[in-house]
């Protein structure tokens, strides 16, 4: 074809694309839109009007004017609640709204996926876009509050037990996301029900139910993890009556009683056995423990001191008391640390550093030889390893560190060292005896009696004999034994004068008892405690009975039979000290039971027993604090406290009658330990202060006497101690002026537990008798007078009950005051006399004559002493009254007073010698 027309197909495909070249120039292209991405993400919040969309929304076109413009948006699906718009037709964006009246709800719907297209806005033709997909997420807005699966709830618990987990509470949330719809927690709103409720929604008991009430009806909500809180619940839980073996009618708390010495645990209690068992073969037991460990040295015990105490217990005399209470007497004991809080006697705390006391050679005991007893209280913590800690020691004065014997503790072992003396033979001996003890490093009170017959050592502790000691053996001391140090707390190291392994913790009651052992009545009687149970036997059906030496534990037991449910209306609690230590005590009753080899749970009961704040006794001293003798009754010996009295209780001015207090009773029957006399200054060499011979022989009291102080020790009563001190004599032999002599006295009570004010007699010196007339005139003169009475602080004072109470002498400086009173009116009247006389006008059978000689007085001694008020006693009212009656008189006038049938000439140099 090319061949024979070649030029004329050349020609036409020239012309085409001639013609082709010129079309395109002058026709513009029309170009679809496209998006920017193919998939468009977006987030929405709940109720919000516009979709968050990343990235934007925006279409391109390439074509110019309104060809290359976007005109709208469109979806591809159907019942899809969001429409596209467009916000810029030159840039191609757009926005994507929730449709009018469409509510967009995560829980109904939480994801929206659907195609958009877009359309350009082209001239002639209007181009569509290829599709593109939009994925949106809906936001939660934790719009839904959580609600129960339940409008209400309802089940039954048995009684007796503790009931876990008994009931399943369940609650939902209809929010879609998982932070919004989970729920965190249940609460029960109702208050004062037995009833818990865990975060899960289970329900629990926090005890075990009774019998009544016979229901419980309460409301629980459930609340999400933003604490958005459901509607109440209501839950009845009712409580099935089944019967569960157990102890009946025993208080939660046992009050005893202001007072009481003793009370019952349960009156009304029983053991419910759930009908009566029938048992070929049956065993109960009960244990009963009360829990005093906290009290004291683990309970309630007589506070007397170490001497008294042993005397109450029939202890062997002799007993050295190595831990006095600090005193003048006992000055090696002034720097220790005590335990002034405690209820029980003093307790001394060592500090493990510097803490000791060294044993003045007067007090220590000489040579124990092989027979003797050492006891002590002692609480000390644990502690492994490091040095030994010495209770007690004798070591050698200087030179060496031989101990002589010793107690220390180590790594909780108590050890007792006894090194003998040199002997002929040249052979070891037993010399170190070693107990494991759990008490020794356990924090608690325990009382430690070594009793020592060489080469035998018993430990008892607590009262009870610990077997399985370890002996080691030692060589004797050498020739010569020297002289020992007696240290508490520390051991005195002769060679370095020195002290060394400080004991770190607290003792008390230490004593040494040289030449004799203890008994096991006294070791357990030093150790009894106060309080704890009791059981009245009668006709209960016990087989066994068994209470401890501390009588805190006590066992029963028996078979399981009707009678066995009423034991325990016959346990009381009991304590009979004075003054109880106030206070809990807990108490746990645990019960085993078994039936034909069937074990039957009982469970325990945990209660406690309270004893309530008591008032202390208040003990006062009263009596004459100013009295005063002539120099011949003060050499021949007084009795300064002969107006001295004692009472423990509060009196009023309604107890006071004729002048005496008139008191309880037992107000002079509380037992007192010790009363001290103590003096302002040492006695002189001319002083002295005794009791009668064999005063002492009635009554259970001790004397010690130093230059300034004079002791009475012992229990007796009040009373007993106010007869004693009203017959105690103070003397003073020097000549002339003697000065005033101040004494005071201060009772006592539980080693010091209570002491009483402090009360104090002044003795001072009568210079003058009065004369031998006043003595026959029928008045009586005193050989003292009192000056005033004392007040106990914050009492009413006992009046002054001394039969010589009353002065005399007083009376008769009355009676002058009186006649220069009456002297005063008769010169009044002569002067009156006087002026008549020269009167002309008087009459002159008027006639009076006066006798201007001495002015004698007549007193009706019938009368009776004038009534003397201390405002008329008081030294400064009759220096006044008689100043005054002299300066009115112009002129001296001799005066003689004389009792009917009595004559008496009166002294008036007497008068300055009389002292008030």
């Amino acid at each position: 074809m090319f061949s024979r027309g070649g030029k004329g197909s050349l020609s036409f495909c020239i012309y085409f694309l001639c013609f082709s070249f010129s079309f395109s120039k002058d026709v513009p292209a029309n170009n679809k839109p496209q998006f920017t991405t193919k998939i468009f993400h977006g987030i929405i919040e709940e109720g919000s009007s516009e979709v968050t969309l990343d990235p934007p929304l925006i279409v391109e076109d390439g074509d110019k004017g309104e060809d290359g413009q976007i005109c709208r948006f469109f979806i591809k699906e159907v019942d899809v609640p969001f429409t596209v718009e467009v916000l810029n037709k030159e840039t191609g964006e757009g926005v994507i709204k929730p449709s009018e009246g469409a509510v967009i709800d995560c829980e109904a719907k939480r994801e929206w996926h659907f195609h958009i297209r877009a359309e350009d806005c082209g001239i002639k033709k209007r181009r569509r876009s290829h599709g593109a997909q939009v994925h949106i997420l809906v936001n939660d807005s934790n719009d839904n509050a959580p609600r129960f699966t339940s409008p209400s709830y309802e089940t039954t618990v048995n009684e007796g037990v503790v009931s876990l987990d008994f009931l399943q509470l369940e609650a939902v949330d209809d929010d879609c996301s998982q932070a919004n719809s989970a729920i965190c927690s249940y609460a029960i709103l109702t208050s004062d029900v037995p009833f818990t409720v865990s975060p899960q929604g289970s329900l629990s008991t926090t005890k075990a139910l009774d019998s009544t009430p016979e229901s419980y009806q309460f409301t629980v909500v459930a609340a999400d993890c933003s604490q958005r809180q459901s509607e109440p619940v209501t839950v009845t839980v009712h409580v099935g009556h089944i019967c569960v073996p157990g102890w009946r009618d025993i208080p939660d708390r046992i009050q005893v009683p202001h007072g009481a010495h003793s009370h019952l645990l349960g009156p009304r209690s029983y053991l419910e056995t759930c009908g009566d068992p029938v048992c070929n073969n049956s065993r109960i037991t009960t244990t009963l423990t009360l829990k005093t460990s906290h009290i004291g040295f683990g309970c309630d015990r007589d506070t007397y001191s170490l001497p008294i105490l042993r005397d109450q217990c029939n202890a062997a005399a002799g007993a050295i008391d190595l831990l006095p209470t600090p005193s003048q007497q006992a000055p090696w004991m002034l720097d220790l640390s005590t335990d002034e809080g405690n209820e029980s006697e003093r307790v001394f705390f060592f500090d493990g550093v510097v803490s000791q006391v060294t044993i003045p050679t007067a007090v220590a005991p000489g040579n124990l030889t092989a027979t003797f007893t050492a006891s002590f209280w002692m609480k000390h913590r644990p502690r492994v390893g490091g040095d030994k800690e010495f209770i007690l020691s004798s070591s050698d004065n200087e030179g060496s560190n031989k101990r002589h014997y010793a107690i220390f503790v180590h790594n909780c072992r108590l050890t007792f060292l006894l090194r003998r003396e040199a002997a002929a033979a040249d052979l070891e001996y037993p010399s170190e005896y070693r107990w494991k003890l759990d008490q020794s490093c356990d924090r608690q009170w325990h009382r430690y009696t070594f009793n020592v017959q060489y080469p035998q050592i018993e430990l008892f502790v607590d009262g009870k004999l610990k077997e399985d000691s370890h002996i080691s053996n030692q060589w004797p001391l050498p020739n010569p034994v020297q002289a020992a140090t007696l240290t508490v707390g520390a051991a005195w190291d002769g060679a370095s004068g020195t002290y060394s392994g400080h004991f770190k913790g607290y003792l008390a009651g230490m004593s040494i008892l040289p030449g004799q052992i203890e008994s096991g009545e006294a070791i357990s009687c030093l150790f009894a405690c106060k309080e704890g149970l009791s059981i009245v036997m009668g006709d209960l059906p016990l087989e066994v009975v068994h209470l401890n030496p501390q009588r805190t534990e006590l066992t029963l037991e028996g078979n399981l039979r009707k009678g066995f449910s009423q034991v325990l209306q016959k346990v009381s609690y009991y304590n009979s000290r004075r003054y109880p230590t106030p206070g809990t005590r807990d108490l746990n009753i645990k019960t085993t039971a078994m039936c034909d080899n069937t074990d039957i749970y009982i469970p325990e009961v945990n209660t406690f027993i309270l004893l309530p704040e008591i008032e202390h006794p208040t003990i006062g001293l009263t009596g004459d604090v100013s009295v005063a003798y002539t120099l011949d009754e003060l050499h021949s010996g007084v009795k300064p406290f002969q107006s001295v009295t004692i009472a423990d209780v509060d009196f009023t001015e309604e107890d006071i009658v004729d002048g005496s207090p008139r008191l309880p009773e037992d107000a002079r029957s509380e037992h007192l330990d010790s009363c001290q006399v103590t003096m302002t200054a040492a006695l002189k060499i001319t002083e002295g202060l005794r009791l009668p011979a064999g005063i002492l022989k009635d009554y259970k009291v001790d004397v010690v006497k130093t230059d300034e102080e004079f002791i009475l020790t012992g229990v007796a009563s009040a009373s007993d101690y106010q007869a004693i001190l009203r017959q105690l004599i103070y003397s003073n032999k020097a000549s002339g002026s003697v000065p005033a002599r101040k004494m005071a006295v201060r009772c006592s009570q539980l080693n010091e537990r209570f002491v009483s004010n402090s009360f104090e007699v002044e003795v001072s010196l009568i210079h003058k008798k009065a004369s031998p007339n006043q003595a026959m005139s029928g008045v009586h003169s005193p050989n003292h007078y009192q000056v005033k009475s004392q007040k106990t602080s914050g009492k009413h004072t006992l009046p002054n009950i001394s039969h010589r109470s009353s002065s005399p002498a007083m009376t008769l400086v009355l009676v002058v005051c009186v006649g220069f009173f009456m002297f005063l009116i008769i010169v009044g009247v002569f002067r009156a006399y006087t002026t008549r006389k020269v009167n002309k006008a008087l009459d002159d059978k008027q006639d009076m004559d006066w006798d201007d000689g001495p002015l004698n007085i007549t007193v009706n001694p019938m009368d009776g002493p004038l009534e003397l008020t201390p405002e008329d006693s008081s030294d400064d009212d009759f220096d006044d009254d008689c100043s005054e009656m002299s300066s009115s008189s112009e002129e001296e006038m001799p005066v003689s007073i004389e009792y009917k049938g009595s004559p008496m000439d009166w002294d008036d140099s007497n008068l300055s010698d009389l002292k008030y």
